[in-house]
């Protein structure tokens, strides 16, 4: 069986230019970052349904990762995980009321679709960040003999 990685195929636009469809590899890499940068605004939000060309939602999830796990306060880590959460509630409740948009007549109903679609997302990202930087805690130390 062919793997996926390994595939290959060549076909042929219709203006006669050849064309190889396969898998990424490493070493295209610049020049898919250099598409990226090429493409405008609306093909970037057709494509991934947003427009980013950096990483910075990355970098801010390490750091808030990094912060959480260092920082043992309880109100530091709540406010740590608030920060997550709430946007992610926000982002949760409008793309649960786009798709009861889709399905749903009565507006009352669309709301209420809407707001349990934030609480589950908010309580998604609540979890991963409580659940993936627990806080370190000291060895207990034995009894004195």
């Amino acid at each position: 069986m062919l793997e996926p990685a390994h595939y290959s195929a060549f076909e042929t636009l219709r203006d006669g230019r050849p064309v190889e469809i396969r898998a990424l590899r490493p070493d295209d890499r610049a020049d898919l970052v250099a598409a990226v940068a090429r493409s405008s605004a609306v093909s970037l939000y057709r494509r991934f349904f947003a427009v980013r060309r950096d990483i910075a939602g990355s970098i801010t999830l390490i750091a808030g990762q990094i912060a959480f796990t260092t920082l043992c306060s309880p109100l530091i880590r709540a406010a740590i995980g608030l920060l997550f959460a709430v946007p992610a509630a926000i982002a949760g409740y409008h793309a649960a009321l786009g798709l009861a948009h889709i399905g749903i007549s009565a507006e009352g109903w669309r709301q209420v679709m809407a707001v349990m679609g934030a609480i589950a997302v908010a309580a998604t990202a609540w979890a991963r960040m409580v659940l993936s930087a627990p806080c370190p805690t000291p060895d207990k130390a034995l009894p004195p003999a």
